[in-house]
């Protein structure tokens, strides 16, 4: 399927290989109380499973386009960053670092889902 004019024109930076963050947005979560990391996990595989525009991987086609392809399977990586342990300064520290090397990263168009637990 080929993408819109609108999706192409975001996505065509990124699959260029320019790295761009104009469309990263970066959340972050405080949990108060214990939380189940493994039902945690089990709830966004349903949610990426239930909605397809998480199976979309973008290409460019021969001729320039840009080309969305929809993968039957997905492979969901999720991140586990515990800090509870060190000092609240501390974590304001390594927090900053951790979303500024994250953003640095940037997103991979050719790989699905387009985001990062």
């Amino acid at each position: 399927m080929i993408a819109s004019p609108m999706q192409s024109s975001m996505l065509m930076p990124l699959l260029r290989g320019d790295a761009s963050q104009h469309y990263v947005q970066q959340q972050r979560w405080t949990f108060w109380e214990p939380v189940d990391w493994e039902i945690h996990k089990k709830a966004w595989k349903r949610v990426f499973i239930r909605h397809d525009v998480f199976k979309h991987q973008f290409q460019l086609s021969d001729t320039g386009e840009v080309v969305i392809v929809k993968k039957r399977c997905l492979q969901v990586e999720f991140d586990f960053e515990d800090w509870s342990d060190l000092s609240m300064r501390n974590q304001r520290i390594d927090l900053a670092k951790f979303l500024k090397n994250d953003l640095n990263v940037g997103l991979v168009a050719r790989k699905e889902p387009l985001c990062r637990l």
